[in-house]
Parts: C-alpha cells; structure tokens; sequence
C-alpha cells in the first residue's frame, strides 16, 4: 500500500523562546533603563533593596501577562509550507494573509522586527513580503526545505543600475560659440585665420 504524500507542512513558533526573549531579553534591558534613569533623576541610590524589588516585580509583571499574547501568537500566526509555496503573514498594518509560490520568492534574509528576529521572504512580482521569527520548532527542518527550494541566500533578482561611461566632449565648431568652463562662460574673439571650416 502507497504511502500518503505530506502535503502541508505547519510550523509553529518555539513558546520557551519567544517567551523568554519577550519578557526577559528585551523587556528586562528597558525595565533597568527606564528604572535606573528615574531612581537617578529624583536622587535615589541605584540598585539598592527597593530599585531591585521595583525592577523584579515589573519584569515578573510582564512576564505573566505575556503567556496569553505568545500563546495567540504561536495558534493564530503559524507558518504552513505546501508543495506549492509557504503562507505566513505581512506583520505590517493591515496585516495580511500571504501566500508566495517558491518560485516568486526573491529574497530570503533576516531582520529585526520589534527586537525579534525575523526570517523576511520578499517577492518582487507581488511587491510584498512575509515575517516569521526565527525562533520557529523543527528550525533545522524548516531551513532545509528553503535549502531544497533553493531560497536560501538567494539574492534578489533586481539588476544592478550601470555606470554610463564618460562622453568624449564634442568638438567645438565654432570658436565664436560661448565654452562653459568649470561653471563659467568663455566667450573667444579669435576667429578662423585660414578661413577652413571645422
């Protein structure tokens, strides 16, 4: 008997990840900042027993109420890959559904969105481009079906605008003509003794 052909592929982002570079990455080095700077501005000592309490009790604050939004985010925005192409989403207002075909992905490079960083899939034929962290479950997998599809390192297909090589200056046939010259305007009273024209 045949076995049946996968015909989809989803991929979901990594919880632990996700969370943690939320909550404890980007959020904590904000915390401590923006913490540091107002203990300082009303003449408070740093890093003493209530600005650590403070800094604790924010971080685990935003820590718990971050579980619901990374949880959203890993059922409601997965990645699913066909044999045709990959779906995922825009994560710029309207954010959008997108589906690219292997073959219009032009680009495949890494940005930072938000301090998450990001796997950026362009298509210039759709002038469009899908966002998905790159702290994605199965990654090692997920990269070896863009290696298989050849979209890794794939440069975009745009042509390079030439440099138009230097014109030869035209010859002057008349020598009573006005010469512009490094900005001015050289004007020649000499005229052709020989009486040949050019």
């Amino acid at each position: 008997m045949p076995t049946k052909q996968l015909t989809e592929k989803i991929f979901h982002c990594s919880f632990w990840l996700l969370w943690l570079r939320i909550s404890f990455v980007n959020t904590a080095l904000a915390i401590l900042i923006c913490t540091t700077i107002a203990q300082l501005a009303n003449g408070y000592p740093i890093f003493n027993y209530e600005h650590l309490l403070l800094i604790i009790g924010l971080i685990a604050a935003i820590a718990i109420l971050a579980i619901p939004f990374v949880l959203a985010h890993i059922y409601y925005f997965p990645i699913v890959i066909t044999p045709t192409g990959i779906t995922g989403y825009t994560y710029i207002y309207p954010n959008k559904k997108v589906h690219l075909n292997w073959s219009e992905i032009s680009l495949l490079e890494k940005r930072n969105r938000m301090g998450i960083p990001c796997f950026r899939l362009y298509s210039e034929t759709k002038e469009i481009a899908i966002l998905m962290p790159t702290d994605l479950k199965n990654k090692k997998e997920f990269l070896d079906i863009f290696t298989r599809h050849g979209i890794k390192n794939k440069k975009p297909s745009q042509v390079e605008t030439q440099i138009q090589p230097n014109k030869t200056p035209r010859l002057t046939t008349n020598l009573s003509e006005p010469i512009r010259e490094g900005g001015y305007i050289i004007v020649s009273t000499e005229h052709n003794r020989s009486g040949k024209k050019f």
